[in-house]
């Protein structure tokens, strides 16, 4: 598979990556008390058919119903 400019397909697989998730959800949090792997990509079409780029969802009981 090419990868050419423009694609986004370098970025959606870096941004899906546990590493980075746990680096993006830190960082846009302000917080390192948030355990690692609290986070996961999840769907990222709406209802109404728009697509985010990314969604992280929280998937402990704590943060349930937290999407960033």
């Amino acid at each position: 598979m090419a990868v050419g400019p423009g694609s986004d397909l370098m970025s959606k697989v870096l941004f899906n990556g546990p590493t980075v998730v746990n680096l993006v959800v830190q960082s846009l949090l302000g917080s390192t008390d948030i355990p690692a792997n609290s986070y996961a990509v999840t769907s990222n079409e709406w209802a109404d058919g728009t697509r985010s780029d990314v969604v992280y969802a929280a998937e402990g009981k704590l943060w349930r119903n937290t999407l960033i």
